[in-house]
């Protein structure tokens, strides 16, 4: 009898593929979408945006349905440690790096949306001046309210807006991100980023950051959360811990207003920093991001933390 010839070495990425927990994998996202939708179509429901306090609660609620999903999983599906997700303090220093990226992108996004001509500096500060007419003093000053507003944004708000990214953050670079990542770090943010994109579609049809263009929306709300999840699974890796990850998320959150108070508005699709022009500049921040992930990688340090 003739011995069989031995078989073909597998590329490193289809043994990366059959590596992968696609059970959990599954399960996570099953769960993670059918518990956010459904808030969200009770959201649409109950008037969808023109209900104000039924989208903002829903939004809360949706927040945190991956990090129950998460939850689940890791308790019932594939048992994982709380350092496995990341749930640990990490190398705190570590967590103010995001500011690096997350200035840049507004600087950028508000620079080049004026520098193309899409959008004029709100040199009147309207319609924050008018509606600041019955206020006592110091706070009828739409400069003094203007600077709170921004030091507020990247202080406190951000801190408290993490207490609701965390729930994100703990299905999307927490549960996800480790059962991904024998694709490696860079791969697996990317494939996130994708998940994460389409994750949003219900608040975007609902006219949530794009309004009027629910289809367009959703692409390009795809493309935004693809070059964060980049970064944002940097930032868990370099500070070994996914409350970095959701402290940088909750910081995105509350800064992504201020362009809209610094500059005139224009179109959803192309004003910063949702639209084209911040879109750009996120593209180039996240291939930064991609570089600085595979350079772990190649330093044998890509590995969920």
């Amino acid at each position: 009898m003739r011995p069989s010839a031995p078989s073909a070495p597998q590329p490193a990425q289809a043994l990366a593929i059959s590596a992968l927990e696609w059970r959990s994998i599954g399960i996570f996202i099953a769960v993670a979408f059918g518990l956010s939708w459904g808030v969200w179509a009770l959201v649409y429901l109950l008037g969808g945006m023109e209900n104000l306090l039924a989208f903002t609660a829903g939004s809360l609620l949706a927040m945190w349905c991956p990090g129950i999903a998460a939850i689940i999983c890791s308790r019932y599906v594939t048992p994982m440690s709380r350092r496995e997700l990341g749930l640990r303090r990490g190398i705190l220093e570590r967590y103010a790096s995001i500011y690096f990226f997350v200035l840049l992108f507004l600087i950028a996004a508000m620079g080049l949306s004026v520098g193309l001509g899409f959008q004029e500096v709100n040199a009147t500060l309207e319609p924050l001046r008018s509606e600041l007419v019955d206020q006592p003093y110091p706070f009828d000053d739409p400069i003094l309210v203007t600077f709170i507003n921004i030091v507020v944004a990247f202080t406190l708000a951000a801190v408290l807006n993490s207490l609701f990214t965390l729930g994100e953050e703990l299905g999307w670079r927490g549960f996800l991100l480790a059962k991904m990542a024998p694709l490696g770090m860079a791969r697996a943010s990317i494939l996130i980023g994708l998940i994460w994109g389409v994750w949003h579609a219900p608040a975007i049809f609902m006219g949530y950051n794009y309004p009027g263009y629910p289809l367009a929306g959703a692409l390009l709300m795809v493309w935004f959360t693809v070059g964060w999840s980049v970064i944002f699974t940097w930032l868990r890796q370099v500070a070994g811990s996914v409350l970095a990850a959701a402290f940088g998320h909750g910081l995105l959150n509350a800064v992504a207003g201020l362009p809209l108070l610094l500059l005139q508005d224009t179109n959803s699709l192309i004003r910063a920093p949702l639209g084209i022009t911040g879109l750009v500049p996120l593209t180039l921040l996240a291939l930064l991001a991609l570089g600085l992930l595979q350079k772990r990688q190649k330093d044998g340090e890509d590995s969920p933390t």
